[in-house]
């Protein structure tokens, strides 16, 4: 996306939601922060207000050269751990889920969007699938898949 965001000129407005546990790692955390990304510690209580104000900075409907924000709804792999806590969440919200994605939690994008309507006229959808993570996903109970 980086390199997208230079070829075009682009580059100064590419805006990156992140972990916070990433601003720790040495000089790149600081570097992270340099580039005025957004940081959050999964923490909806914790992080609401700093996003919300962050999310209306980058918002300025007479910026001449487009924003990128680039966030990622459930940005992490795919592990019996991560599954039992998508399937969690589904069922408690009653959605159906599968064994072989984890559901992307929405409260983030629809803060993106609240808070950008004016000045935001597209949106791009890209998933991104790892080969090769050495883990069973249970498909059914009489057969296993393995990846």
């Amino acid at each position: 996306m980086w390199w997208s965001a230079y070829i075009i000129g682009s580059h100064g407005h590419l805006y990156i939601i992140l972990k916070s546990a990433l601003k720790k790692i040495p000089v790149i955390g600081r570097g992270l922060e340099f580039f005025s990304f957004i940081f959050l510690s999964r923490n909806w209580d914790a992080d609401k207000a700093g996003f919300e104000q962050s999310i209306r900075d980058l918002g300025d409907p007479k910026q001449t050269t487009p924003m990128w924000l680039l966030i990622f709804p459930e940005g992490t792999n795919l592990s019996k751990r991560s599954l039992g806590i998508s399937r969690k969440w589904a069922e408690k919200n009653d959605l159906p889920h599968s064994d072989l994605l984890l559901l992307p939690r929405s409260r983030g994008l629809l803060t993106c969007l609240k808070g950008l309507a004016d000045s935001v006229e597209w949106i791009y959808d890209g998933t991104i699938a790892y080969e090769g993570i050495p883990y069973e996903i249970p498909i059914t109970s009489q057969c296993r898949l393995k990846c």
